[in-house]
């Protein structure tokens, strides 16, 4: 068994979680261990290869993808992508992989990982022009693709935004344990693979796609996350952010919601909740990576029909969530997202939670969109007002610091509707005034109160 190796790409992000411990003395003292959960893991395709790299300038792949409610395959060229066999350029990925192996074991000892494999380099074979579906290769391909795509439209618009190569991360195993004690005062075992999520970790810039779990797939899961291309988009758009604001942000920018805790299962949650200033920013956070897949990828790219979790409620285009709540920054919204307590009632796909930033972060990204689309149809344009607006948030960060959180988002949310006005040569008159009501009924502008 190996400790925790700074050199792994995927665990690295746990460094930010908390200091692993070293002993084992809780570990070895364990009587039983259950399993609450079963992975899909991917399969990597066995192909002969006899030539050591591809010798002509294009390669082309197909690629599975879910689009528009149906399997599509596409041929797409990756040789940019690629040195030697290696997937991967060195300038937008750094390195892809697969095949880690990890358990990462919290106690009251503490926290520590064991590593079991560690990850080996994601090759291409030039014999081959076509990757099984539920592949490494075919994950790989997928999302490399989509990555370099929103890279390659952001460096076009933005040449002044240093973007560092990112580690890409396809289907590690990578097993959560919660060491406890049963009835008997025995230490037990409490395991669960980390499934059916995609994620961005920004002291490291590693985006990672978990396995999806058996239980998701029963439940009707049709595509997996690296078959989307949306998300692919808005993982690397979690980059973008962290390349211009370059904050001390939540370690991990999931994609998902994280699973909801129940009360009363332990007496160790705590019913209360502070909402911080951080909260505001990795909502905002998770509302920019929306818009910027939205914005670089075309229409049927960023499209999430039947997509489940997905579908409606991370639609930038859709006024509603799932269980038809409009996306609005009105007072149901606010209230809970700010409340001082937790709130057990929802938290599922079709029922969603205010509490939860993916949700707030939606809000924000389907009325910026909204509200820019007012001034402009061209994404880019409405991309620049967003990305105007990051640099203001970095510019602003001491100005905000003895601000409370919900001051925070009313003073951040009314300067994204003033510098928005001004890059079009708007003003706050009658009409636009509406419109910051339509999306914002409790942002009191003084102009608007004329």
């Amino acid at each position: 068994m190996n400790y925790l190796m700074m050199s792994l790409p995927f665990l690295l992000f746990l460094a930010a979680c908390g200091k692993p411990q070293t002993h084992q003395s809780v570990e070895e003292k364990i009587t039983d261990t259950n399993f609450s959960n079963s992975p899909v893991p991917l399969k990597k395709q066995n192909v002969k290869c006899n030539a050591r790299t591809f010798m002509k300038t294009n390669a082309s792949f197909g690629l599975h993808l879910f689009m528009e409610a149906k399997y599509v395959v596409e041929s797409k060229d990756i040789f940019p992508f690629l040195q030697g066999r290696n997937l991967r350029d060195g300038k937008v990925i750094t390195k892809s992989v697969y095949g880690e192996e990890a358990e990462l074991l919290i106690s009251n000892e503490g926290m520590r990982v064991k590593v079991f494999k560690n990850p080996k380099d994601i090759t291409l074979c030039p014999e081959v022009s076509n990757y099984e579906k539920e592949t490494v290769e075919s994950a790989a391909l997928n999302t490399t693709y989509f990555i370099n795509k929103t890279s390659n439209k952001i460096k076009t618009l933005f040449p002044d935004i240093n973007l560092a190569p990112i580690t890409l991360s396809i289907g590690p195993s990578v097993v959560r344990s919660f060491i406890t004690r049963n009835w008997a005062g025995e230490l037990v075992k409490e395991s669960m693979y980390m499934t059916d999520n995609a994620f961005y970790s920004p002291a490291t810039a590693v985006i990672t796609f978990l396995p999806h779990s058996k239980a998701l797939k029963e439940r009707g899961m049709k595509a997996n996350f690296w078959e989307v291309p949306m998300v692919a988009s808005h993982e690397y758009g979690h980059h973008v952010f962290q390349s211009i604001y370059k904050g001390a942000l939540t370690p991990l920018e999931c994609f998902g919601s994280p699973k909801k805790k129940k009360a009363g299962l332990n007496k160790s949650i705590k019913l209360d909740r502070t909402v911080k200033q951080e909260d505001v920013m990795t909502a905002y956070n998770e509302g920019f990576a929306d818009l910027v897949a939205h914005y670089t990828l075309d229409s049927k790219e960023r499209d999430v029909h039947d997509v489940k979790c997905l579908e409606v409620s991370r639609d930038v285009a859709s006024p509603t969530f799932y269980n038809g709540k409009p996306k609005i920054f009105d007072e149901e919204a606010l209230r809970s997202f700010f409340a001082s307590y937790e709130d057990y009632t929802n938290g599922t796909c079709e029922d969603h939670s205010y509490q939860d930033v993916h949700v707030i972060g939606a809000i924000f990204a389907h009325n910026a969109d909204k509200f820019l689309g007012n001034f402009t149809s061209e994404n880019d344009e409405k991309l620049a007002a967003i990305v105007d607006w990051v640099k203001y948030l970095k510019a602003e960060k001491k100005k905000f610091i003895l601000v409370t959180p919900k001051n925070f988002m009313k003073q951040t949310m009314t300067e994204f509707v003033k510098m928005s006005l001004d890059k079009f040569g708007k003003n706050l008159d009658d009409p636009n005034c509406k419109l910051v009501k339509d999306i914002y009924p409790q942002l009191e502008l003084k102009e608007c109160s004329k």
